[in-house]
């Protein structure tokens, strides 16, 4: 998967993702580390790159342009720490490998894996009963972090 991970994800995560075969830049390392959102949007949608982060604003701004690209990986977890992202993502992104090539915004939390399809209808949206679609239920069992190797294993 080709990635730009902005500045919320660490350094130590996008060289965990170039290790399992990613194509991963760090925002910072390509760009002003002050750009804007947006700016960073132009880049990804112009070299086919879908954004990494957690935050959310990236997802209010694709969802309004009405654009088909670039996707977005959206990370909502409860914890930060690095070895925990790392299991979920290793988890995960083998999951989500389809939809983010057609265009998609893909939540990803603890428990479940939430994928809406771009162009996003916003009024269809409206209309929906929040969480109705493209919701996969994550497995009850966490991700196992051992420290100290700087890899993480996960349980799956």
């Amino acid at each position: 998967m080709k990635l730009p991970a902005d500045l919320h994800i660490s350094p130590r995560t996008v060289a965990f993702l170039r290790k399992l075969g990613h194509d991963v830049v760090r925002v910072a390392d390509i760009m002003d580390p002050r750009s804007t959102d947006a700016a960073i949007i132009a880049r990804a949608r112009g070299e086919g790159r879908t954004i990494l982060t957690q935050n959310l604003d990236f997802s209010r701004i694709i969802a309004v342009s009405g654009q088909s690209s670039p996707s977005l990986v959206l990370l909502r977890l409860g914890s930060t720490r690095v070895e925990f992202v790392n299991a979920m993502l290793q988890r995960v992104l083998p999951q989500i490998t389809q939809a983010v090539e057609i265009g998609s915004i893909v939540t990803v939390s603890d428990r479940r894996i939430r994928t809406r399809r771009l162009p996003l209808d916003l009024e269809e949206d409206r209309q929906r009963p929040r969480g109705s679609e493209g919701v996969q239920a994550m497995k009850q069992t966490r991700p196992e972090v051992r420290s100290g190797s700087g890899g993480c294993v996960s349980t799956s």
